[in-house]
């Protein structure tokens, strides 16, 4: 198993379920844990840092609050983005 795959298998079940727990909709919350995770692919520099469970949670909370803006701007817009 690569270093990913041990970052993943540790953090995912938690980003989901901080995500879950922030969103209550689990297909928003599953599709914020990839992008999160899709993003920590591209830097591999940052798997080994020492901050890095802090810094996977900044992440997920920044995406949770763009898919919550853009909740709020589909409903104000009558859908139109």
């Amino acid at each position: 198993m690569n270093d990913f795959e041990r970052l993943f298998n540790r953090l995912y079940p938690r980003v989901k379920l901080f995500a879950m727990q922030l969103l209550k909709h689990e297909d928003e919350a599953e599709d914020v844990a990839q992008n999160v995770f899709a993003k920590l692919w591209e830097m591999p520099e940052k798997w080994s840092e020492d901050n890095l469970d802090s810094y996977v949670f900044v992440m997920t909370r920044n995406h949770v609050l763009n898919v919550i803006r853009y909740r709020k701007i589909h409903e104000i817009g009558g859908g139109r983005v």
